[in-house]
């Protein structure tokens, strides 16, 4: 039998992972928007919800093979006023959720240092985790570098979509 308190830890993190693609798909959006048309970072918040997604589902259906349920709780909506969104606005965000995320993946993984089998899957999620907010610290420095050198910010937004 599966362990009520690792249940509903690692419900929290899935839910948690289903906000976060939720949040890249309204990110992928804002990004597709006439106002900031960045269609290459529009792809790749893309491609960050159906990973994300991905893996919710991927622990969904292990803890029913660990005869163990999920709960699933409210997403709330992301506001995506494009008005208020760039490129760096949209990175930022996407950090600070994915540290988040990594902080409750440690909690998850310290929660279930008895049990071997979740370990494993958990290791290897901190891996994938680890490269993810690599990923947008890389991106979120490109952009500043070339905004710093550009006084026009839409230009640098630009310019920065053509090198992804």
């Amino acid at each position: 039998m599966f362990p009520k308190n690792l249940e509903n830890v690692l419900g929290k993190h899935i839910n948690s992972k289903l906000r976060c693609s939720y949040f890249y798909t309204a990110m992928a959006s804002v990004c597709r928007s006439n106002t900031l048309c960045l269609l290459n970072l529009q792809k790749f918040f893309q491609r960050r919800s159906d990973r994300t997604r991905t893996q919710a589902k991927f622990l969904i259906d292990y803890l029913a093979t660990r005869e163990a349920n999920f709960q699933t709780s409210i997403i709330e909506a992301t506001d995506t006023n494009s008005c208020t969104f760039s490129a760096t606005t949209c990175l930022r965000l996407a950090k600070t959720m994915e540290q988040d995320v990594t902080t409750e993946l440690y909690s998850v993984h310290e929660a279930s240092k008895l049990d071997v089998d979740l370990t494993k899957v958990l290791n290897r999620f901190i891996v994938e985790q680890t490269e993810t907010l690599s990923t947008l610290q890389q991106h979120l420095h490109s952009l500043e570098t070339i905004r710093a050198r550009s006084s026009n910010q839409g230009l640098a937004d630009y310019l920065f979509d053509k090198t992804l």
